[in-house]
């Protein structure tokens, strides 16, 4: 401890030497006690240094209390800095919330109107629908009622020339009937039992067609397909089917008449060529010339010639393939001549009561694709009869009629719309060319053995 007390008054005397001009006695040796150090120091120094170190003190003590209020200065300036910050910070976030509200309240009005606006094309797109559809089946109506009118004036034109015939026939030679006999069987026809029969048909089927409802032409024109092309078959053969028919003989494919029940009978085109052939149509298309967007009553019974374009039935079809194992058969064209089928086993339409629904079985054979089998188990539908699983109504959305769904994979009762068609509304197979128009279409069954 003594030690280090030496050492301290050493420093101490050194310092004030240099500080102030203080002699200051050092012990030797390093071993003298702080007691032992002694000052060489005059009386006016002493006082001297006393007032130095009170002016010092002074200007310390002044300098401090400068600094402490600069100090408070600028705490209180950093202070004020900091609240404007704040205030600054939170009146422009005031601003920015202002303008994003108002930009929200500004697309909150663009969207109501763009929603107002959505919704009012919509309005407008179905009432143009509407009117479309309205208008497109009172053109349906006028074309069916303008072929009744041409029908009945053609059967009365026939009846007409029928009686003169028969009139003139009387009166001159009253024995003129052996004598046609003897001229076709002479000519190798036989063509005097089909003017007789189309005698007798011509006067009843007249009043029908004059008593007969708009719906009700189809059936009438079906049953009274041209007898002219089939004459010398029909009066030869009959059959079940075209298969039935071709079993026969060696018969050219063409328009036959066909019973699959006794009392029953009706007209078909049978296609005679196509693998093996004995194929029974159903349906056929070619040119465009018979409107297919028709109602349930003509999809029911049937409209058009089987010479030409038609439908068969739906109450013909379940006739058909009531009973058996029937397969069937779409052959299409489009209208760059390329051609493409699609076959299924085996195929049944349902009866009335079930709306002649479809069941198929696999698609067994093609180039086509399958786009039948999602219409499986589906009843039939038209404008008129909406059977589909969709929530509209799909017969109107495709302007056909077909086994719809939700609502079609295939249209070929749709619209015949030429080589620019391409649309849902046209005759169209999807897995071949998607919603190109098609040219031609026949739907044919045949039984499978």
């Amino acid at each position: 401890m003594a030690m280090f007390m030496t050492k301290f008054v050493l420093i101490f005397c050194i310092t004030m030497s240099t500080l102030y001009g203080i002699n200051c006695v050092q012990v030797e040796n390093n071993t003298a006690t702080a007691n032992e150090v002694a000052y060489a120091l005059p009386t006016e120094n002493h006082v001297l240094l006393q007032a130095k170190m009170e002016a010092q003190d002074q200007k310390m003590t002044i300098l401090l209390q400068n600094q402490q209020d600069n100090h408070g200065e600028t705490i209180a300036l950093l202070q004020n800095i900091v609240v404007q910050m704040a205030v600054n910070q939170q009146n422009k976030q005031h601003q920015i919330t202002d303008l994003l509200q108002t930009n929200l309240d500004n697309h909150n009005e663009t969207i109501t109107l763009l929603q107002n606006q959505q919704h009012t094309l919509s309005r407008m797109v179905e009432t143009q629908t509407y009117v479309a559809n309205t208008l497109s089946q009172v053109v349906s109506h006028l074309e069916m009622q303008s072929e009744q009118l041409q029908y009945m004036a053609g059967s009365m034109n026939t009846m007409m020339s029928l009686l003169m015939t028969q009139q003139e026939t009387t009166e001159n030679t009253p024995t003129s009937p052996v004598h046609v006999q003897t001229e076709s069987e002479s000519a190798g026809q036989h063509q005097h039992p089909q003017t007789s029969t189309a005698t007798q048909n011509q006067l009843p089927q007249t009043s029908t067609v004059a008593q007969s409802q708009l719906g009700q032409m189809s059936t009438v024109t079906l049953n009274q397909l041209p007898q002219t092309s089939t004459a010398q078959t029909t009066t030869k053969i009959s059959g079940v089917d075209c298969e039935d028919l071709a079993s026969k003989g060696d018969f050219p494919s063409g328009p036959y008449t066909i019973t699959p029940r006794n009392d029953s009978s009706f007209n078909v085109y049978c296609d005679m060529d196509t693998d093996g052939g004995g194929w029974t149509l159903f349906q056929k298309r070619f040119d465009g010339s018979l409107n297919f967007y028709r109602g349930w009553t003509d999809y029911d019974q049937g409209f058009g010639d089987a010479d030409g374009e038609y439908w068969v039935g739906l109450s013909q079809i379940h006739q058909l393939t009531q009973s058996g194992s029937w397969a069937l058969r779409i052959d299409m064209e489009s209208f760059g001549n390329e051609t493409a089928y699609a076959e299924y086993q085996p195929f049944q339409v349902g009866e009335a009561t079930s709306n002649y629904m479809l069941s198929i079985g696999r698609y067994v054979a093609g180039t086509a694709g399958d786009s039948l089998s999602g219409h499986n188990n589906m009843p039939f539908s038209t404008f008129d009869q909406d059977y589909d699983a969709y929530s509209g109504n799909c017969a109107r959305n495709r302007q056909g009629a077909w086994w719809y769904n939700q609502c079609a994979a295939s249209n070929l009762n749709g619209l015949y719309q030429g080589p620019t068609g391409n649309s849902g509304t046209g005759m169209w197979w999807n897995h071949w060319k998607r919603v190109e128009s098609l040219k031609k279409s026949e739907m044919k069954i045949r039984r499978m053995p």
